[in-house]
């Protein structure tokens, strides 16, 4: 698993499938997520160094709390 801690944007609601997992049901959210790359200015601030799309998906129960709390920009 990989993990990391960042701050971005929704490009839209996430979308919620119903997939089947070595048998079992699982619930994934999927989401198209901008994240701002920032760098720091060298004078305690940061300045804006353009950004990147990513694909995020979430799995069980953060899916499912995902898909009721997050909207398109949050």
């Amino acid at each position: 698993m990989i993990g990391f801690y960042a701050t971005g944007n929704l490009a839209d609601a996430p979308v919620v499938k119903h997939v089947t997992v070595n048998g079992e049901p699982e619930v994934v959210a999927e989401l198209r997520v901008y994240f701002d790359r920032n760098v720091s200015d060298g004078q305690g601030g940061y300045t804006d160094n353009g950004g990147f799309w990513a694909d995020v998906s979430y799995w069980g129960e953060r899916a499912e709390r995902a898909a009721k709390l997050l909207r398109k920009g949050a």
